[in-house]
């Protein structure tokens, strides 16, 4: 197993270990089950299945090593010292029970402890989204008229397009030399008949901070209203994608919560729903709702 030291997972050693802390009495080990893996910046975690022989029960335990591809290069671990000499002298039922740890000598640091999954779990995600209230009366107000601005745009089944649903920059691959190419379009899962401004909304309003947006909103929209033109688009001039812009602006408000519905975490949802929140307040978006 890499990076990990060869006598941490040695049976004998192990056993010797559990027996030392109370887990075993003439228990054996019968195998170490590595039953998942997880790699952080430097180093690498595993959940471990100890099976004991005959079956009588098993333990789960947690290992924490040394990553050996990361490009930070770290000989020691203060986490390993931590449980070598602080731990022992804290508080019992304030940490982690610690089997094994070892800092800094040539086979690398290591802690070996047990596995609080199935018997714990962290309060709450990281960050902790505040929820004003006056932005869940923009929310109730926007619920209680979304048919109606559903049907005054979409009913009519006029000036819509291929809207591709997931519109942001890193859908879109730029050629590295622009000499050989155009922009390709990647991604297409979401994909619908809509409007275009939805599209536009999505990569502006849910991804860029005020200042940018301040600053390129109306350009971009403009530049794309002249391709739209040029290209034979008759009957939609630039008030009515500005009118259109500012109506996804504000249906974008649902996208962050959503989201949230499909337990996407908040450091992806709670972002798009701040700064689409200022689109709204910048673009007068409310004045939709009246």
């Amino acid at each position: 197993m890499a990076n990990v030291r060869s006598d941490v997972l040695d049976p004998v050693h192990l056993s010797a270990l559990l027996r030392a802390a109370g887990e075993l009495d003439n228990d054996q080990i019968a195998q170490v089950v590595v039953e998942s893996e997880r790699q952080t910046l430097v180093s690498t975690t595993r959940r471990l299945r100890v099976d004991l022989d005959g079956g009588s029960r098993r333990l789960r335990l947690f290992l924490k090593a040394p990553r050996t591809d990361s490009g930070i290069d770290i000989t020691s671990s203060r986490e390993a010292a931590f449980y070598m000499h602080v731990a022992p002298l804290s508080p019992p039922d304030l940490l982690p029970r610690c089997f094994d740890a070892a800092d800094g000598d040539a086979a690398g640091w290591h802690v070996l402890l047990e596995d609080l999954t199935d018997s714990h779990e962290v309060v709450t995600e990281w960050p902790i989204p505040p929820l004003p209230v006056e932005r869940r009366h923009v929310v109730e107000r926007l619920m209680a008229n979304a048919s109606r601005l559903f049907a005054e745009r979409y009913l009519p089944r006029r000036r819509l397009t291929i809207v591709h649903g997931d519109a942001h920059v890193w859908n879109a691959l730029c050629p590295k030399d622009p000499a050989r190419g155009d922009v390709r379009l990647i991604d297409w899962d979401g994909w619908r008949i809509g409007v275009a401004a939805r599209d536009l909304a999505y990569m502006i309003a849910l991804h860029w901070y005020p200042e940018r947006r301040r600053r390129f909103e109306r350009r971009c929209l403009e530049h794309y209203h002249a391709i739209l033109v040029e290209s034979g688009v008759h009957g939609y001039d630039f008030d009515a994608l500005w009118l259109d812009y500012r109506r996804s602006v504000l249906c974008h408000v649902m996208t962050p919560i959503w989201q949230a519905a499909i337990k996407l975490g908040p450091w992806i949802w709670f972002g798009h729903f701040e700064r689409t929140m200022m689109a709204v307040d910048d673009l007068g978006c409310l004045e939709l709702l009246d």
